[in-house]
Formats: C-alpha cells, sequence, structure tokens
C-alpha cells in the first residue's frame, strides 16, 4: 500500500472513487444529495488551495481510495474559543477494496499532518444514515460533537 500526494492528472481517478461514495449518498437521500462527483474546477481549487491536501491510497499502482483535509482557523467569538483545526472534507474508499486499511491508513495520515501542526482536534461529518461510516470513525476514536437535525414540511 502506497499513500501519496494527488496531482492534477489524477482528477478522472478521484472524480470515479468520488462518484462511488456520491451514489451512496444519493440513494439514502435523493432529495438533498446529487449523485455528482466533485468537479474538475473544484478539485483544481482544493489542489491550489495551500491549507488543503488530497492524497490517494494505491494498491497495485491503482488508486482505491482517497481523503481531502483542510487546515481550518475559526476566530474567537462571544460563545467559542478561538480554534484551529484539521477537518475531513471528504473520504472515500473504492467498495471493493474496503475493511482493507486503506481508509484507516487515510486517516492516519491525517492524524500525522495534524500532530505535526500541533493540531489537537479533528473534525468531520458523516450522515446519519451511514452507519458503516459512523462505526469505522468511531472506531478510530472518533465521537459525536454536535447532532444536526431536520424535519421534513
Amino acid at each position: 500500500m502506497e499513500i501519496r500526494r494527488a496531482t492534477e492528472s489524477d482528477y478522472p481517478t478521484v472524480a470515479a472513487l468520488s462518484a462511488e461514495v456520491g451514489e451512496l449518498h444519493h440513494e439514502a437521500l435523493p432529495h438533498i444529495i446529487t449523485p455528482d462527483p466533485i468537479s474538475e474546477n473544484a478539485f483544481h481549487e482544493v489542489l491550489a488551495d495551500s491549507e488543503c491536501t488530497t492524497l490517494l491510497a494505491i494498491d497495485e499502482g491503482q488508486a482505491v481510495g482517497y481523503i481531502i483535509y483542510r487546515i481550518v482557523e475559526q476566530p474567537a467569538s462571544d460563545f467559542f474559543y478561538a480554534q484551529r483545526s484539521l477537518y475531513i472534507q471528504e473520504c472515500g474508499v473504492n467498495q471493493a477494496h474496503q475493511r482493507k486499511g486503506y481508509g484507516e491508513a487515510l486517516m492516519n495520515q491525517a492524524v500525522e499532518a495534524a500532530k505535526k501542526q500541533g493540531i489537537s482536534r479533528i473534525t468531520l461529518n458523516v450522515w446519519a444514515f451511514n452507519q458503516g461510516a459512523v462505526a469505522f470513525y468511531e472506531r478510530l476514536g472518533f465521537k459525536a460533537l454536535t447532532i444536526k437535525m431536520a424535519r421534513e414540511l
């Protein structure tokens, strides 16, 4: 297994992985989430953002997973202290390669990046329907910090 930074030429690969994640989410919440992958423009913007990192998990020369994370600076407010965190924007592993350590390896890279920058908190969002992802993140030590609720009308 190899973990490497994504490059401009990796867009088709990341788009295919992103489409797989998007389809899973669209099937569960078709009225909220599109099945569309990350756009080429958005991918290039992420690569150009100095606060953002995109990594690929490689198996026998083929990308089987990806992670996009960014450093977030939140200023103090009336209710919150100033915070610096690493936010997992996207993470996905091809279904045929899940439960083989690729997702954990990608997440470990994010953890190491946070530690190197003196960041003590990693955050992410996960949809409640995606119990497999919830269990994965909990196994890695993540705990619910907030619960966002909705009521359809």
